[in-house]
């Protein structure tokens, strides 16, 4: 069964597929899911490449002493920053994404595809774009993930 050409614009070319407030929200949403699941790991790795002598040099031995010192919690310390600004990366990286590509979208064709140059073209140009929110957000979030006595967010 045929898409209608409702639908079609919808999925490809539509201005309900590339609202920013919907790529905005998506974008929000999916960078905190994200976040809280991978932060521990990430904290770790800081800890590691933060590390001086007589500290653990494993990802198990970093974790078990920062819980033993520190609590559980400290495995989100610096997540603060990311929580709110990963939102944002993550908004902009898909609004851009999903502007730029509406822009290639030839506008005598309703059952446009883009190509996959023409994706990698509007990732590229997008992660430029959220680049200007991520580099503040990881240098605020790496001190406070490092900082072994700081406050956990």
């Amino acid at each position: 069964m045929a898409d209608t050409k409702v639908e079609q614009k919808a999925r490809i070319g539509g201005e309900r597929a590339y609202s920013p407030v919907i790529n905005g929200i998506a974008g929000q949403l999916s960078g905190m899911a994200g976040l809280t699941l991978i932060h521990p790991v990430d904290t770790l790795k800081s800890r590691l490449q933060a590390r001086t002598a007589g500290q653990p040099t494993t990802a198990v031995g970093t974790a078990v002493r920062m819980v033993r010192h520190e609590g559980l919690m400290s495995l989100y310390r610096g997540i603060g920053a990311p929580l709110v600004a990963f939102g944002a990366v993550n908004a902009i990286a898909w609004t851009a994404n999903a502007r730029i590509l509406q822009l290639m979208h030839p506008e005598d064709r309703d059952d446009w595809e883009p190509t996959v140059m023409q994706g990698l073209i509007a990732g590229t140009l997008a992660g430029c774009c959220s680049a200007t929110a991520r580099g503040p957000m990881e240098r605020i979030k790496t001190v406070q993930q490092v900082d072994q006595g700081g406050r956990l967010y």
